[in-house]
């Protein structure tokens, strides 16, 4: 058939678990930012969780403020730990009390 030969022309793929995320600017959008802000720690990292799988291979803003450090020390335990964060940015100047996390 037509689709086998092809098939045998074409180069084996190999295949990428994780493809590169796309190179250039991170863009905070409402679709890729979720604010934890006033939540309890432990809802908020459930609902963190729920936002990285909801959000595969993008960048995720995390608006966790300031306050007194304890929901920023969950969120990056949690972002260290998550199989599905490649890496992370935590606030700077340009960004006080959010994190940029980027999702596999």
């Amino acid at each position: 058939s037509t689709y086998q030969q092809r098939s045998k022309q074409m180069p084996a793929q190999i295949p990428l678990e994780f493809p590169e995320l796309p190179v250039g600017p991170a863009i905070q959008t409402s679709r890729n930012t979720v604010d934890l802000r006033g939540m309890y720690v432990e809802d908020a990292l459930m609902h963190l969780d729920f936002s990285i799988r909801k959000n595969r291979r993008s960048v995720l803003f995390i608006v966790h403020g300031e306050g007194t450090g304890a929901l920023r020390a969950g969120v990056l335990k949690k972002l260290k730990e998550h199989p599905l964060v490649s890496k992370f940015e935590q606030e700077s100047p340009m960004n006080y009390g959010c994190t940029i996390a980027y999702v596999k």
